[in-house]
């Protein structure tokens, strides 16, 4: 291959691979093309590493899927054996993917046939291979680590930090008071009348309301603490360094006034909250959170009878 053809094909191997972004299954089915094509191959098998094992992730042709999830050990194929390609009834390779020195994955080749010069790989061109697509494997293993971790942690809805989450982070707080000394607070938000929109207005306005409780419930929140969904229309927040009550009080009163300040497509919110403070009122998370919801139930019931009056006289004026 002429220097030439050389440099069109890295342009264009660059070009692929930029254009499907850190997408880890479409790097990987990229990838078993180009070494297809590069290498005249048969079968191709891309192998990350897993649990200490090289495990296929990417098959071709020969390989099949049945391969797919199986270690390198279990794959029963010629390429499996070397390291450089063979002269013979089979050609068959491992070509090495690094980034950045880290090795990110291995594609195992087989082509069938005896071999000519004119259908051997270039050795440029894979080495380019082996640094581009390396890097692509690389950093879309890394995001997809990132986005399952994301997934694992944070509320689908409403973006905040979900109950497995929040407990983990609790667990810490508790931890930094025993060595600092300094308080830290649960509080436990639960959504009055959600039932009610969704019965009332939909589903979707009933989500539209839990989105727009949390934003504000993140709005002037302080990097150390913690917003979270517990799940439904519950709610806690976990405010690291407490002072004084004072603060905890000032947090809720600002909530109030946003839902009173709302804009007017959105619906009427209100709230009901109980507080616990570590370590006066409770030893553990568990202990924390259970006070935290005797409070905020026992304000939510003092309301009952207001909501009660309040019905009350709209069915009189109807």
């Amino acid at each position: 291959m002429s220097k030439t053809d050389q440099s069109q094909t890295t342009l264009e191997l660059l070009r692929s691979y930029a254009s499907i972004g850190p997408n880890l299954q479409r790097v990987l089915d990229l990838t078993v093309l180009t070494v297809s094509t590069l290498c005249s191959a048969d079968a191709v098998a891309i192998l990350l590493q897993e649990d200490g094992h090289w495990v296929c992730k990417a098959a071709k042709d020969a390989v099949d899927a049945v391969y797919i999830g199986r270690r390198e050990d279990e794959l029963c194929w010629a390429a499996q054996a070397s390291h450089q390609p063979v002269t013979g009834a089979h050609t068959h390779g491992d070509l090495q993917l690094f980034c950045d020195g880290r090795l990110a994955a291995r594609v195992l080749w087989e082509r069938t046939g005896k071999p000519c010069a004119p259908t051997d790989p270039c050795p440029v061109l894979l080495d380019v291979l082996s640094s581009v697509a390396g890097g692509a494997i690389y950093w879309a293993t890394e995001l997809s680590q990132d986005r399952l971790f994301k997934m694992a942690t944070t509320d689908a809805l409403t973006g905040l930090a979900n109950r497995r989450q929040f407990l983990s982070r609790a667990d810490e707080a508790l931890a930094r008071v025993l060595r600092t000394g300094r308080r830290c607070a649960v509080v436990a938000i639960d959504m009055d009348g959600l039932k009610g929109i969704n019965d009332t207005q939909g589903h979707n306005a009933g989500d539209d309301a839990l989105v727009f409780l949390a934003q504000q419930l993140e709005l002037g929140m302080r990097s150390t603490d913690t917003t979270a969904r517990l799940g439904g229309d519950e709610f806690a927040l976990l405010l690291a360094d407490v002072g004084d009550d004072g603060y905890i009080e000032g947090i809720l009163e600002r909530l109030r006034k946003a839902l009173d300040e709302r804009p007017e497509h959105v619906l009427s919110l209100r709230f009901s909250a109980g507080v616990a403070v570590f370590p006066e009122d409770g030893h553990s998370v568990a202990e924390l959170l259970a006070t935290a919801d005797d409070r905020m139930y026992a304000e939510k019931r003092l309301k009952s009878p207001r909501r009660l009056k309040q019905q009350s006289a709209i069915a009189s004026a109807i």
